[in-house]
């Protein structure tokens, strides 16, 4: 039996999301995976332009369509063409299918 080690290079995850319930549950699992690492979390489409602007850069942004200030598929497009957005994916309750499909165009 081996025991595998921890990543000496984890990856980094960045969330956006406005319900600390969802919030405590994700960090909790994220900190305990040995080869991920808790960037942080944003509650805001102003908060994420920001942090996303900044070093270090996450490896994966886990997204809510719906912040606190608004819809993200603007920030997610700037981003884009800034060449700033990470990998990302997104996290939703939401039950309307237009929001998937403006998700995957963003």
């Amino acid at each position: 039996m081996s025991l595998s080690m921890p990543d000496a290079n984890p990856k980094r995850i960045l969330f956006a999301d406005d319900h600390p319930l969802v919030l405590s549950g994700l960090k909790s699992a994220i900190m305990q995976t040995a080869d991920l690492e808790w960037l942080g979390a944003v509650h805001t489409c102003v908060a994420l332009k920001s942090r996303l602007q900044k070093e270090p850069v996450p490896d994966l942004a886990l997204i809510d369509i719906w912040l606190a200030d608004g819809i993200v598929f603007t920030v997610l497009h700037d981003l884009f063409r800034q060449n700033l957005l990470p990998a990302f994916a997104i996290l939703t309750g939401s039950r309307d299918w237009s929001h998937l499909n403006q998700a995957q165009q963003a």
